[in-house]
């Protein structure tokens, strides 16, 4: 039957009847052939190598037909022919089915004998046609029903052929395998598929142990074997290829089979072939994506094993990320398998588990809680891998996870899910991103393009190894705060939850303290969801853990604002909004310590604004407040007290009077003057010490509380104090009136600040608003602080007390003036005038007059240089702010005189005094200040005097001619006398300086410059005001009255007749005039005609007191 010519598939006549005589001949005989297959198929062999061929040529383009190259006799090569021979070659195989057992065992067993010679050696380079041992497949295909009887001799050929074939001829005879493996499957019938393996278990019940048997079993296991005893890469891709097609097909019908997948599948990653890795993976990913649902709970269990080990690989990174999605997905199936879960079976429910995927996975509540324990394991391996994308990764699903099975776990659960895995991993993370290296990596290389190397770019914030780790900090923190919020309730319960609290504190703490924005930005926002979620409630946030919290926000705060942090500039930022949200908590706990330590923060971020890492600071203070302290300011209102907490009002209001302090301004001023060079003994801008002012100080960095700052804190103080209750008012007015008067000291030292404008006018708008409350607490040590402070404050504005002056000798450029402010301290000058008592400032002496002098006369210049409209506009504003300052000592502060003692009343009343004759120095300090203000002070002294017997507002003083309205306040008495007393001292002493000009005989120009000015009227105007106001003035008697006990005995007898007079005149009201007649007296000679004009006139008003008829003055017509 061989062939009649070279032509391999060409049959001679007698060839193809031969072939076909054998072909009957071994069907006929097939069962008693026996050993005689071997010649049989040797023959049968060599046609379907001439079938093959033949294919091989039609499948190229030839065309049958005759062979030219045939020797003797007629070639046959029709096709019809051919696929005759075929077709009865393919059914002697099939009839194999047909055979008994002996006869099939020696068919195969003769084709393993034919088929071993066609494997091509290992140094072969010829492609194998192993074309026997496809028949023997064809064989065992056909006899499915015995392929235990002959499985053992076709897997020893396979395995003789892997041990010597070449590479390509192993892969060959792998697919064979499978080719048989997946056949033999589809013939199994599904409820078959199993046979004597795992019988399906109740829903419920844990499956029976023992071997699993039957025929899935031993085909899948031996893929296992084949794979397990093979090295060559390509084989075993082969056979991963073999499974991952058999599941593909036929996975949903394995039964008994599955623990052999699981075992081949598991030893893949161990190999680390990143091509065999990814084909097991496909294989994992199918069977926990496709059939999870009837895989039961233990081989569900022992999948998430598997799936865990591709998911620690290293080769393969997309690997492991996929593996992380699927845990999830695994998670949420067993999430809706619960027990009373939508999809999930009832408790106690004993059906059988389903094999199919469309049934539902059904677990009790146990065998959920093993197989989420598994998943959290795997996920926590994950999530400390090396790779930051993966434990990224890994770290947020294992949050996700807890969360959203959280609620089914048992205590048990959580405990070992909280403290055996996501603290040591949050503990784990901190650790690394504390000791990892910082030094940057530089680009990986991707390979070469254009003969050029190509680089992996990576961003700044990934390109080392420590801020890898950052973020991985981040996503923990990030995880457990979602977590606690969510669970806290629950979480406090357990046995461990106070030192897990204490722990995730401590975290929080060294995260917030550190120089990295990001995990710093993760604490602060862990920590302040926390508080604004759980914060309020005493019933989930007990005292211990509330406290702790608050004390991590202290730390935090504490780390970022001092003179040397180095922490963000957005943290610092964040972490003031962290203390508003702890203000929120504390006050729906009514934890009145919490929220007295906001305040304390917020005054702390306010004064240390800047820090190490801020890139112009000096920019920032030049155009703007920094970011800080806006944040500090926009949190005021998330922070003011409520109506009802007295006790935080008190502490609110005296943060925003510390944070008063223009030390920086005083500062700058100090270094323009001294080129940068504070001198040994300042000249100008010394204030009241600290410890006078404010009642807790602080050290600011430079620049830290600007004018700006300060202009916004003295908006909200008056914006907060208004509303603010009574008690609270009265309690901190000292605190507040000696803030502001610091503030608007500053006047005196750099004038064209607007900080002490807008102190000034918060002053009067305070001032009268916390009197009344002061007097309404009537407690006298209140009183004592408020009424010093208040005296301070005008004082030091204005009068320039605290303010150093040099010391000069009067000369005739400022004797006159200096000569007023001696004449404010004057007693009697003689035994004509009243004894007073002094009632003014002390002498202050200057120790550097050169540098005074200079700095004051560059104030000046500075001011003339300005356009004179501008100038104008300014002066005038400033007289108005100064004359309300006045007016609020005047009407507000001395209208409460019956509260204050008298060396108090004394003290205010001599500031007025005080105003009418200011230091020459001081004068010179406020280039825009007007003259008329000293003739303000003249006329509010009348003011005060004139009060008492007038309802309260002077307003019988006008004109002289009002009359006695009966009995006035007797409070008010008091302040009038001392009001008086001073307003005729300072007429003495006026008078007595204009009668002494007139001793300077000829020497004009010095007289002018006695009355103050080049030409002499500003003096002189002051004068004819002080006349003017004795003439307007009328008062009760019992005010002038009070007087009488200082006078000599010409003035009391001079009262007497007025007294006898009272009967007859309207009423004593110019008794006053007779305290001063001496002074008036002397004044007759003045050569100046108004002011002789005007002593004239009242001393005619002195007279009509006496009942003396004098004639009218033609200045009266």
């Amino acid at each position: 039957a061989g062939p009649a010519s070279a032509d391999p598939g060409g049959f001679t006549a007698l060839g193809l009847a031969a072939t076909r005589a054998l072909l009957a001949t071994a069907h006929r005989l097939s069962r008693v052939l026996g050993p005689g297959w071997g010649a049989v198929l040797s023959t049968l062999a060599a046609l379907d190598r001439r079938l093959a061929a033949r294919r091989r040529r039609d499948g190229g383009g030839a065309a049958p037909g005759p062979d030219p190259a045939a020797g003797d006799g007629r070639l046959v090569s029709q096709g019809a022919d051919l696929e005759a021979l075929a077709a009865a070659l393919a059914a002697l195989y099939a009839s194999s089915a047909c055979m008994e057992r002996g006869a099939v065992l020696a068919l195969v067993t003769a084709l393993r004998e034919v088929s071993l010679t066609e494997v091509p050696g290992p140094g072969s380079l010829a492609q194998p046609r192993l074309l026997a041992l496809g028949r023997m497949t064809d064989v065992l295909l056909a006899n499915t029903q015995r392929l235990q009887d002959l499985w053992a001799v076709f897997l020893s050929h396979v395995l003789e052929v892997l041990a010597a074939a070449q590479p390509s001829a192993r892969v060959v005879v792998v697919e064979a395998l499978g080719r048989v493996v997946s056949g033999a499957l589809a013939r199994i019938p599904a409820a078959a598929a199993a046979p004597g393996g795992e019988a399906p278990a109740a829903a419920g019940a844990p499956p029976a142990p023992g071997p699993p048997s039957g025929l899935e079993h031993m085909l899948l296991v031996s893929l296992e074997s084949v794979y397990g005893g093979e090295r060559e890469p390509e084989v075993r891709r082969a056979v991963l290829r073999v499974l991952l097609s058999t599941l593909q097909r036929h996975g949903e019908r394995l039964g008994g089979g599955w623990g052999a997948v699981f075992r081949l599948l598991a030893a893949v990653p161990e190999a680390r072939d990143a091509a065999a890795t990814d084909l097991g993976f496909q294989a994992v990913q199918l069977v926990a994506g496709d059939f999870a649902a009837g895989l039961g709970a233990a081989r569900l269990r022992r999948c998430l094993e598997v799936a865990a080990v591709y998911g620690a690989q290293q080769e393969d990174v997309n690997v492991s990320l996929t593996t992380i999605s699927l845990l999830w997905n695994v998670a949420d199936l067993v999430g809706r398998a619960a027990p009373g879960s939508e999809g999930g079976a009832p408790d106690g429910d004993t059906g059988e588990e389903a094999v199919s995927p469309g049934a539902g996975l059904r677990l009790t509540q146990e065998e959920g809680d093993v197989i989420l324990e598994l998943i959290f394991s795997a996920l926590q391996g994950l999530a400390s891998d090396p790779r930051p994308e993966v434990r990224n990764s890994g770290l947020r699903t294992l949050f996700a996870v807890v969360m959203s099975q959280g609620g089914r776990l048992s205590r048990a659960r959580w405990e070992a899910c909280l403290w055996d895995m996501l603290f040591p991993l949050l503990r784990h993370a901190f650790h690394m991103s504390v000791t990892s290296s910082r030094e940057e990596s530089g680009p990986a290389a991707l390979g070469r393009s254009r003969g050029e190397t190509v680089h992996l770019v990576v961003h700044h914030s990934h390109n080392s190894e420590a801020k890898q780790w950052d973020e991985t900090v981040v996503l923990a923190l990030g995880g457990m705060g979602r977590l606690l919020r969510a669970h806290l309730t629950l979480i406090v319960t357990l046995d461990q939850g106070e030192a897990g609290w204490e722990e995730m504190m401590v975290v929080i703490e060294s995260c917030m303290a550190g120089a990295r924005k990001r995990v710093a930005l993760a604490a602060v926002g862990v920590l302040g969801s926390l508080l604004a979620a759980h914060g309020g409630r005493r019933d989930v946030l007990g005292e211990a853990a509330w406290a702790r919290a608050v004390r991590a926000v202290e730390v935090g705060v504490e780390a970022a604002a001092n003179p040397t942090c180095r922490v963000p500039l957005a943290v610092r930022l964040e972490l003031v909004g962290l203390a508003g949200a702890a203000r929120g908590a504390a006050r729906a706990r009514g934890d009145a310590g919490a929220s007295l330590a906001v305040h304390r923060w917020l005054e702390r971020c306010a004064r240390h604004p800047w820090s190490d890492d801020d890139a112009s600071n000096g920019g920032a203070a030049a155009y703007g407040l920094p970011p800080v302290q806006k944040a500090v300011l926009a949190a005021l209102p998330a922070i003011a007290p409520q109506p009802d907490e007295e006790e935080l009002w008190i502490d609110f209001l005296a943060t925003l009077a510390r944070l008063l302090h223009p030390g920086q301004i005083l500062e700058a001023a100090r270094s323009a003057a001294d080129g940068e060079q504070r001198p040994e003994h300042p000249v100008v801008g010394r204030q009241v010490s600290a410890a006078r002012l404010l009642t807790e100080g602080g050290v600011e960095v430079q620049s830290a509380l600007s004018s700006s700052f300060l202009l916004q804190v003295l908006e909200a103080l008056v914006r907060y104090y208004t509303p603010a209750p009574s008690g609270v008012r009265a309690a901190t007015l000292a605190a507040t009136v000696g803030c502001l008067g610091a503030c608007m000291a500053v006047r005196h030292t750099v004038y064209d600040e607007a900080l002490w404008r807008a102190a000034a006018k918060a002053f009067t708008s305070i001032v009268p608003q916390g009197l009344p409350a002061l007097v309404a607490a009537n407690d006298p040590k209140l009183e004592a602080r408020a009424w010093a402070a208040l005296a301070d404050a005008l004082e030091l504005f204005l009068l320039g007390r605290g303010v150093e002056f040099p010391t000069t000798e009067p000369t005739p450029e400022n004797g006159a003036a200096h000569a007023g402010g001696a004449g404010m301290e004057a007693a009697t000058r003689d035994p004509g005038s009243i004894q007073m008592a002094s009632v003014t400032s002390d002498a202050h002496q200057a120790s550097n007059q050169d540098a005074a002098q200079q700095q004051a006369s560059a104030a000046t210049a500075a001011v003339q240089s300005d356009d004179p409209d501008a100038t104008a506009a300014s002066a005038a504003s400033d007289s108005e702010l100064e004359a309300a300052v006045l007016d609020t000592l005047t009407d507000a502060i001395l209208a409460s005189a019956p509260s204050m003692p008298p060396p108090t009343l004394d003290r205010f009343v001599a500031i007025v005094d005080g105003g009418v004759c200011r230091p020459p120095w001081l004068a010179r300090q406020l280039p825009h200040a007007g003259l008329g203000f000293s003739q303000a002070c003249l006329r509010k002294l009348y003011v005060v005097a004139a009060r008492y017997g007038a309802g309260g507002d002077g307003s019988r003083g006008g004109g002289g001619d009002g009359l006695r309205n009966g009995e006035g306040e007797e409070g008010q008495l008091p302040a009038a006398v001392a009001a008086l007393r001073a307003l005729l001292a300072r007429c003495d002493h006026m008078v007595q300086a204009a009668v002494d000009a007139k001793t300077l005989g000829a020497e004009e120009g010095a007289a002018r410059a006695r009355y103050g000015g080049p030409s002499g009227q500003p003096r002189l105007d002051e004068v004819l005001c002080m006349l003017e106001v004795l003439a307007s003035l009328t008062l009760d008697p019992a005010v002038a009255d009070a007087l009488l006990d200082g006078a000599d005995g010409q003035l009391r007898q001079l009262v007497g007749v007025a007294r006898g007079c009272a009967g007859r005149r309207r009423g004593r009201e110019r008794t006053h005039l007779l305290l001063i007649y001496p002074a008036l007296v002397q004044a007759v000679a003045l050569q100046e005609p108004r002011l002789r004009e005007m002593v004239r006139d009242v001393l005619q008003l002195a007279g009509a007191e006496l009942g003396l008829g004098v004639a009218a003055s033609p200045r009266a017509e």
